[in-house]
């Protein structure tokens, strides 16, 4: 009996030591990590990102190729697919630069092949690095809107491509918006097969 009153009075005493701390430090903030801090107010507690920690970057609506390629008549043999020195779904450039433009659902590249280097280029779905980089010289790309482009990684001031630091970046880009693509490489390839 005993030892169960000495530990509700030391349970009491630790209540009211905790209590007393609170009150003395009300604006207390703890570090979680390099990217969020808890942050103690009165009665709550909240995550919030820390100024340093970068996020998706918004690009402008890259909109359809019939803007950027008025002149094309889809018609003709090659049609969109004639204006880029590279049209295919699935490119691999690991140890190849891809001069001129390219346009692709999906990239193999490494930080040491240039891909495009002039003109337009579109990257629709997918890239992978061999090496963790990539580079893009082309005057603009158009990134599919499954892409995550950021113009700056915490402790890095390079850009990156969905986690992929971008060696070079071209000059400007653009970005699909959901249900618009710049282009359709399904439409576009069965076009191409039926001309043939």
């Amino acid at each position: 009996m005993l030892k169960k009153r000495l530990l509700f009075i030391a349970g009491i005493l630790i209540l009211a030591t905790i209590s007393l701390c609170n009150n003395n430090y009300p604006s207390r903030q703890i570090s979680l990590s390099n990217t969020y801090q808890l942050k103690h107010t009165s009665n709550t507690y909240q995550l919030r990102k820390l100024a340093d920690e970068t996020s998706d970057t918004i690009l402008p609506a890259a909109g359809s190729w019939k803007s950027d390629f008025p002149s094309v008549n889809d018609s003709n043999v090659l049609g969109i697919a004639g204006q880029f020195n590279y049209f295919a779904k699935n490119i691999d450039s690991i140890s190849n630069n891809l001069n001129g433009n390219v346009a692709t659902q999906n990239l193999k590249t490494s930080g040491g092949s240039q891909t495009g280097n002039s003109g337009i280029s579109y990257l629709q779905k997918n890239i992978e690095s061999s090496d963790n980089a990539a580079a893009f010289k082309s005057d603009t790309l158009i990134l599919g809107s499954s892409l995550v482009y950021k113009d700056k990684i915490i402790n890095d001031s390079r850009p990156s491509l969905n986690g992929y630091k971008l060696n070079q970046k071209p000059n400007k880009l653009r970005q699909d918006t959901q249900g618009n693509e710049y282009l359709n490489f399904d439409s576009e390839f069965a076009r191409l097969e039926n001309n043939s």
